[in-house]
């Protein structure tokens, strides 16, 4: 059933809100304030969501936008739409729909302007298989943790050995990649 009422721990001040319920058990509250709630009628925050147990997929964001498709969260500090300037998404990298994909972080490098972060804007790339990237989309070699400068190399971790004192990381000269 859904319900429009007055909060009725606070009917006084005659402060309405909305709630989904399901057989007496509210799922989703929106107050009068704008905060959402779901799975909860405990909540601080603008929006929370709460499940009973653990589950990866909690909170879902999903997109048509099939092989290449990409998903995510953009974060703002204006109440301007089109203003975020940092973004967490996933992108799928090859084929159609269900494909591997990497997690992107990207953030906009121009500060002062109205304009909203891209994908064009990425700053580290975690692969499908494990690599770690800064400043770079793609795979160089055989580094599973690569951190670039415009087209060179800084960092490169791509040959793990271990002797009697233990594990050492090689670091390599700049080099064109």
């Amino acid at each position: 059933a859904f319900i429009i009422d007055n909060d009725p721990t606070n009917a006084s001040n005659n402060q309405s809100y909305f709630s989904v319920k399901n057989k007496g058990v509210e799922n989703l509250k929106i107050t009068a304030a704008g905060k959402v709630g779901i799975g909860t009628n405990t909540f601080d925050g603008i929006v929370e969501v709460y499940s009973p147990t653990s589950k990866i997929n909690t909170l879902t964001l999903r997109t048509g936008g099939l092989g290449g498709g990409y998903a995510g969260l953009a974060f703002g500090s204006t109440n301007n739409s089109g203003r975020e300037k940092a973004a967490l998404y996933f992108q799928e990298t090859s084929g159609g729909a269900h494909y591997a994909g990497d997690l992107v972080f990207a953030v906009d490098s121009n500060g002062g302007d109205a304009g909203q972060v891209v994908t064009g804007d990425e700053k580290v790339r975690i692969t499908s298989a494990g690599n770690f990237l800064v400043n770079k989309s793609s795979v160089y070699g055989s580094g599973k943790a690569q951190i670039f400068n415009t087209a060179q190399y800084v960092l490169d971790l791509s040959t793990w050995s271990a002797d009697a004192n233990g594990p050492t990381i090689d670091f390599y000269k700049s080099r064109n990649a």
